[in-house]
């Protein structure tokens, strides 16, 4: 899924996990004031919805979209920062989550909405877009200049920029590979 939608398009699906802040929010306010257990289930139900949604949005592609925008020789480290950054990010709202539950109550999930809107803002109007793209056009994209030594290779690489996506790309003169 991850590279057959536009990156800006799916970086601003980063709001899938709102609705569940949301119905978070309202349910354990709710739960707060009334008690009920229909609440605390609905509320139970908003927070595993929540995971959910925010596995398969801001989780997964992290990892993805950090191995794509460093050039080779980086892209072990800047992996490694952006894994750094998402569980600092992480330890800080687990850390002030009992003292803002306290104070605010639920309306603690709206921070983390607040912060979800941001960045899905940030994402769609500031990062590259990348869709069907090879590592070697996304380094491109950013600012990198790749040039292949050997040049049946550029040529290859060159065919592929320009969407010769068929056996022909790559398959030497005369001869016919199947199509992947």
């Amino acid at each position: 899924m991850t590279k057959t939608m536009a990156n800006r398009f799916q970086y601003s699906v980063l709001w899938a996990p709102l609705p569940a802040l949301v119905g978070a929010c309202g349910t354990v306010v709710s739960y707060n004031k009334t008690g009920s257990r229909s609440t605390a289930a609905a509320a139970v139900f908003f927070l595993f919805w929540h995971i959910t949604m925010f596995c398969v949005s801001v989780d997964a592609t992290t990892y993805i979209y950090a191995s794509e925008i460093f050039p080779t020789p980086l892209r072990a480290r800047g992996i490694g920062i952006s894994i750094t950054g998402l569980f600092v990010a992480t330890i800080i709202f687990l850390q002030v989550a009992p003292t803002a539950f306290a104070a605010i109550i639920g309306y603690y999930y709206l921070v983390g909405a607040g912060v979800t809107i941001f960045f899905a803002i940030l994402a769609y109007f500031y990062f590259p877009e990348t869709k069907n793209l090879s590592l070697e056009d996304v380094a491109e994209v950013f600012g990198d200049n790749i040039t292949l030594e050997d040049p049946e290779e550029e040529a290859i690489h060159r065919r592929f920029r320009e969407g010769h996506y068929r056996e022909t790309a790559i398959a030497p003169e005369g001869r016919r590979w199947p199509c992947i």
